[in-house]
């Protein structure tokens, strides 16, 4: 919901609780957001009342009877975290809507803790902006999630990032009676719990409006500072993958696995870029609309000048830091789609180099296997020449030699007089032989030269058809 000018004089907005909303959308998500188990839960609750109270609870059950037998105080914190990102929030879904419920919270701040017990994910990219609720009595709700990246100091050489939310309601009473914030963090003893404890051990402000603006302060400040050095780091890895990739992709050899996943890493960076620009533009309109309240109170409610101001200014600041890393993120995907294109280009030109060695490895191979064509090519001339000298004397199968010559004593060598025969059939055969042979391959030779330019010839033809008949006959 939006501020305007009118917002004071707004009608009420309330949406009646709905203890069973987690359960009827369980069909459309994976893990649960709530532990199951009572005693898993990590409560931790601050009370500033006539007797401050810090108590942590590690049973739910114990939690919702704290909240449904004592009476609420002026200013109540309620911090529940998960043991990591990818665990359900420490409460039970009972003892959470007893809290809800028991406050008149909008439903649609249960719809945004469905988002936990798994790490954000790039479909919910785009959800969490402030919502801006105000009731009858003047009582102003607002809720919001966030998406920020964190390091978990597990490197000392390179940052460790993770991306984690948090999930914020604080309710504003003007009156001061009823002031309630509820903090949803998916990390046990985080930064953000550990400037709660100190900023409850050391506040000595009475009124809710001049507290107003010490918890959006501490969100801001804690987590959304880190986006810059994330996508710094992020900026890093792309520029190492400009300098490289050429060279990997241009020099990879079709075995190389190394080598090909290292040419998938812009790939990855690009996926680790598409949900950040919607993350950052969350936080950004969250930012605008906390300038809106901000304004609205100073405005209407009596907000001191000094704590609008003071807010006013520190807020165009994260606005101001969250516009530039749009920016930022803006730049790097513009660098990823040029990386993304240069790939390509280079490995079009791989495989033009591979295709031009395939094909000088075939233009060798159909080389040798021209020689050897030529080799069987003139073996056949001669078995050609001699072929039908060899068929006559199969077919004349005479006596036409006669070692012995007719002298059983002397012997000798006489050759008959019908030899003349055989030299009269046997030479022209061999001669219509080759002949026919070489009038054959010259025909042949033609008929493959006239189909090769076959559109020019065709173009000149009547009947293109018959031209080609004719060849074949």
């Amino acid at each position: 919901m939006n501020l305007s000018e009118s917002w004071p004089n707004a009608v009420p907005l309330l949406s009646p609780t709905i203890p069973s909303y987690y359960e009827s959308t369980r069909p459309y998500h994976h893990d649960r957001a709530f532990v199951t188990k009572p005693e898993k839960a990590d409560i931790h609750l601050f009370d500033k009342g006539a007797i401050p109270s810090e108590l942590h609870f590690n049973h739910s059950d114990a939690f919702e009877r704290h909240i449904a037998t004592t009476p609420k105080p002026r200013f109540r914190v309620v911090l529940i975290s998960s043991a990591k990102s990818v665990c359900p929030l420490g409460i039970t879904e009972p003892a959470f809507h007893r809290l809800l419920d028991q406050y008149d919270i909008d439903r649609s701040f249960r719809g945004l803790c469905l988002t936990f017990g798994d790490k954000p994910k790039h479909a919910d990219a785009g959800r969490g902006a402030m919502r801006i609720l105000r009731h009858s009595n003047g009582i102003i709700d607002l809720h919001y999630l966030l998406s920020y990246p964190e390091d978990d100091l597990k490197s000392a050489t390179a940052p460790d990032w993770t991306i984690r939310q948090v999930e914020v309601f604080q309710r504003i009473d003007p009156a001061n009676a009823e002031n309630l914030w509820i903090i949803l963090s998916a990390r046990r003893k985080s930064r953000l719990q550990q400037a709660l404890d100190a900023f409850m051990q050391a506040s000595t402000t009475n009124h809710a409006l001049a507290d107003w603006s010490i918890l959006p302060r501490l969100v801001f400040t804690t987590y959304m500072s880190n986006w810059r050095w994330y996508i710094a780091s992020l900026g890093a890895k792309i520029d190492k993958a400009v300098r490289w990739s050429p060279a990997k992709i241009y020099g990879m050899r079709r075995s190389d696995d190394q080598r090909a996943f290292s040419v998938l890493k812009p790939q990855s960076l690009g996926d680790q870029l598409a949900p950040l620009c919607a993350w950052l533009t969350v936080a950004l309109r969250t930012v605008q609309q906390l300038r809106r309240v901000n304004e609205i109170l100073h405005q209407y409610h009596g907000l001191d000048g000094r704590y609008y101001r003071s807010l006013d200014v520190e807020l165009l600041m994260q606005e101001a830091d969250l516009t530039s890393c749009v920016d930022s993120v803006q730049v790097l995907e513009k660098k990823i789609q040029s990386i993304a294109n240069m790939q390509s280009v280079i490995l079009n030109l791989n495989y033009q180099d591979v295709a031009a060695q395939v094909n000088s490895q075939m233009l060798k191979l159909g080389t040798e296997s021209f020689d050897d064509s030529s080799t069987v090519k003139s073996m056949t001339l001669v078995t050609l020449i001699y072929l039908p000298a060899s068929f006559v004397s199969s077919i004349l199968g005479m006596n036409l030699f006669d070692f012995d010559g007719g002298d059983e004593k002397n012997g000798g060598f006489t050759i008959s007089n019908q030899f003349w025969i055989f030299v009269v059939i046997a030479v022209p055969l061999t001669l219509l032989t080759l002949l026919s042979w070489y009038l054959f391959t010259r025909r042949t030779k033609k008929a493959r030269a006239r189909l090769t330019n076959g559109p020019h010839s065709f173009a000149q033809d009547e009947n293109p058809m018959q031209q080609v008949e004719s060849w074949v006959s």
